[in-house]
């Protein structure tokens, strides 16, 4: 009899190790998953970042380019504006030259 209360005990020692083991690994498991979740969120947020970060560079770019076009632009009006200018003295040149001819 004592053998057989012995032996009970001792697996119901048994089975209350093994419940206490599987709650000790569930609860490393659910942190591990959590962990893990935590991870892939972590790196969702990075690539989402990093797409966010390549479409700035991308406007950035485009907005330089257009700046560029926008300053080759000016220097081109600048240009023109300059000929113009010079125009308008050779016109005026031109013309106090005939009124020196008609008063001379």
């Amino acid at each position: 009899m004592r053998l057989l209360a012995s032996e009970r005990k001792l697996a119901a020692a048994e089975r209350a190790e093994d419940r206490q083991d599987r709650a000790e690994l569930r609860k490393l498991l659910l942190g591990m998953r959590d962990d893990r979740l935590d991870v892939e969120r972590d790196l969702e947020r990075e690539q989402d970042q990093a797409s966010e970060d390549r479409q700035d560079s991308s406007e950035d770019r485009k907005a330089s380019a257009g700046d560029r076009l926008a300053s080759d632009r000016d220097r081109r009006m600048a240009a023109l504006d300059r000929l113009e200018a010079s125009t308008d003295r050779q016109v005026a040149s031109g013309q106090r030259t005939r009124k020196r001819i008609r008063f001379d």
